[in-house]
Order: C-alpha cells, then sequence, then structure tokens
C-alpha cells in the first residue's frame, strides 16, 4: 500500500509542475495549479517517511500534522474557487470573501490546536487524546467536527457541478474526466461526513464503533479517483496539442504556397501563441488567401481542371481537392507570367467559387484542408500546365 501511495503522491507532484509553466503564462489557470500543488503536498504528507523528513527540515515536532490540515484546507479551496470561476461566475463573486473568511479561519485554528497541543503527547490528529472534558478537548472536537464539515460541502459542490457539466460537454475526454472528479468529491464527502461523525460523538462524549482509522483507505482512493479525473482532460488537451501540431505542420506549406501569391493577407502572430489559435488563424489566412486570388480564375479554368482531375480515376472528396489545387497551381502561374486578374463583368457582383465553401466543424474543414494540401502537392498537380492563353480573358502585361 506504501508504494502505491507513494506512487500516487509522485504522480500529483508530476501533474502539478507539468501545469505550472502554463499557471505563470495564463492567470485563469493558476487556481488549478495551485489546486493540484496543494493536492500533491497533501498526499506527500500522508506518507510516513515524507512526513517525518518534513519535520526533520522544518525542525519543529509534527508540524507536518499541521501542514497537512493546511494543505487539505488549501486544495479544497482552490478547487472549489476554480470550480465556480468557471461554472458561477456570479455566485464566486458573492461568496469570495465569506469562503476566504472561512479558509482563513480554518487555517488560524488549526495553528491554535497546534500550538496549544498537550505535549509531548504525538498528535495523530489534533483530536488524538482528547477524552476529557478540558477546553483544549472541546476547541479540538469541535474542530474536528467543522473541519470535515466544510471539506464534505465543498465536495457535495464540486460533485454536483463536475457530473451536471459532464453531461452538457463535447469533448469525450472532459466528459470522462469530469465523471470520475465527481466520483471522486462524492467518496470525498462521504469520507468528510464520516469525519465529522466521529469528531461529533467525541464532543458529545459517545462511544463511536468506528475508528477513523478505518476509513483512511478512503482517503487515498479519493487521491486516486482525483488524480485519474485530473490527468484524463490534461491528458486530452495535450493530446489536442499535439493533433494540432501535426495539422499546422500539414498545412503550412499549403499556407506558404498561398500567401506568397497574397501577402497582404498576413497578420504578425505574436510569440507564444497556442497551437490551436495559431491552426485557426492559419485556416483564416488559407481562405482569405483563395479569395484573394479568385479573380485570377474562370469558369473555363474550373473546367479543364476538373476534367484533368477526372482522368485521374479519383471521385468524391480527393476529386474536389484535387480539382481545387490544379486550379490554384493555375492562378499561381498566372500572376508568375505576369497575367493579370480578368476584368470585373459589368454588373455582376463579385461572389466566391463554390469550392470555396467552408465547413462549420473546424475538424472537417482541417481534413479538408489537409487533403487539398496533399493534392496541391501531387505529381499530377506540380506537373499540371494548362494553355492560360486559352483559359479566360485575363490581360498578360
Amino acid at each position: 500500500m506504501n508504494t502505491a501511495q507513494a506512487a500516487l503522491a509522485t504522480l500529483f507532484w508530476v501533474l502539478a509542475l507539468w501545469r505550472l509553466p502554463a499557471a505563470l503564462r495564463n492567470p485563469a489557470q493558476r487556481g488549478l495549479c495551485a489546486c493540484l500543488l496543494s493536492l500533491a503536498a497533501s498526499a506527500s504528507m500522508g506518507l510516513a517517511a515524507d512526513s517525518d523528513l518534513i519535520d526533520w527540515a522544518v525542525g519543529i515536532p509534527d508540524a507536518s500534522i499541521l501542514f497537512r490540515h493546511w494543505s487539505g484546507l488549501l486544495y479544497t479551496a482552490f478547487a472549489l474557487d476554480t470550480a465556480l470561476a468557471m461554472a458561477c461566475p456570479a455566485a464566486r463573486r458573492r461568496t469570495r470573501t465569506p469562503h476566504a473568511a472561512v479558509v482563513g479561519g480554518g487555517l488560524l485554528a488549526s495553528l491554535a490546536l497546534y500550538l496549544c497541543f498537550p505535549w509531548p503527547l504525538v498528535p495523530q490528529d489534533f483530536t488524538q487524546a482528547c477524552e476529557s472534558s478540558t477546553a483544549y478537548c472541546t476547541a479540538a472536537n469541535l474542530y474536528a467536527v467543522l473541519y470535515p464539515a466544510y471539506l464534505a460541502t465543498a465536495g457535495a459542490i464540486l460533485a454536483f457541478l463536475a457530473w451536471t457539466y459532464s453531461r452538457r460537454t463535447r469533448a469525450p475526454w472532459l466528459r470522462i474526466g469530469l465523471k470520475v472528479l465527481a466520483a471522486a468529491m462524492a467518496l470525498g464527502t462521504v469520507t468528510s461526513l464520516i469525519r465529522s461523525a466521529l469528531g461529533a460523538a467525541r464532543l458529545l462524549g459517545a462511544e463511536a464503533s468506528l475508528d477513523w482509522h478505518a476509513v483512511k483507505p478512503l482517503v487515498w482512493a479519493v487521491y486516486a479517483l482525483a488524480l485519474i479525473g485530473c490527468a484524463i482532460p490534461l491528458c486530452g488537451i495535450a493530446a489536442q496539442r499535439l493533433r494540432d501540431r501535426r495539422a499546422l505542420r500539414h498545412l503550412l506549406p499549403l499556407w506558404s504556397a498561398l500567401t506568397r501569391h497574397a501577402p497582404g493577407i498576413v497578420l504578425p502572430t505574436p510569440p507564444g501563441t497556442a497551437p490551436r489559435l495559431r491552426l485557426h488563424r492559419l485556416v483564416i489566412e488559407i481562405h482569405d488567401a483563395r479569395l484573394a486570388l479568385t479573380p485570377y480564375t474562370s469558369p473555363a479554368l474550373h473546367r479543364h481542371a476538373a476534367r484533368t482531375a477526372q482522368a485521374t480515376g479519383l471521385t468524391g472528396g480527393p476529386l474536389d481537392a484535387l480539382t481545387t489545387a490544379l486550379v490554384l497551381r493555375a492562378v499561381h502561374r498566372t500572376k508568375e507570367s505576369g497575367c493579370g486578374p480578368h476584368p470585373p463583368q459589368p454588373g455582376a457582383e463579385p461572389s466566391a467559387p463554390a469550392n470555396l465553401a467552408i465547413s462549420l466543424d473546424f475538424d472537417t474543414e482541417i481534413r479538408r484542408l489537409r487533403a487539398l494540401s496533399r493534392a496541391y502537392h501531387s505529381t499530377t498537380a506540380r506537373a499540371y500546365a494548362p494553355d492560360l492563353a486559352a483559359m479566360g480573358p485575363a490581360e498578360c502585361q
């Protein structure tokens, strides 16, 4: 069990440090990163070896007990604040000050209990060895009721939000991750309620039939589910970034070829732009370049390109991609030969060609443009050399 617990703590640190650069760049990511760091610290301080190391490093006996309580409060507070910021911004603005007061009160209460603990007893928790009716034991037992009650309340809210939004999101990796997080928060709520009930029994002087150590494995189950629930969406984001970078790499040759003949549509890209945003801009600039080159096309050129593409035996989407690629190759040769655009027809309104239709589904549009890029750089397109003089009324300069 200790090996599995150590692995969980290590993975939390890996996950938190992985998100740290993004949090430093983007303030919206800082709450999630702080939550992951607090979770990693809490999981680490649940290990005996790490607790002893922390006590030795700080030089204060059992300081890890205090830090574990603080990390539990902080990761719950950061998680709740981040969830409310995304799901209910208005509720977050209304509750942020009282929420901060509750968390601050919990931090101060745990510090006071730690400083007032009846040494030289070894405090496995602040409520240990508090069977008498002294003021300290009463305060410690009250804290043992309120601290897990806060965790249970926050966990119930987080479970509700995670489950609700898992049913609304379209991304499968995010949907699965939110459902696992909802399960983790629900189990954490049950665990915290058990802890609060044990504290209430001790506060009232009743005998509890269940010991806290008997349900402690549930805490590690919560950690495991929370790790999986956080990792699935983050891995999904990483996979999406990888797909976006691959799409950028495949579309850049087409973009370069088009913008070389229509340089005015290119806007400077700030350094550090996310791959998804860069991909959106690339797609827009590809279509803008095609629109800018539309005056150099003609119906005769489209018919000739369509006949050439059909002669290859292609059908469906590949045929459309090759036809468009042949037209673009011919247009580029037109510009390189010094021929001007077609003069506008009297009374005719300018319009985009039919093959310039854009899919509303971005992933579908990426696939179409990748097919166009492959067709543009194919052997057939490279060898396409129609008689430009016979393709319409373009006047050579």
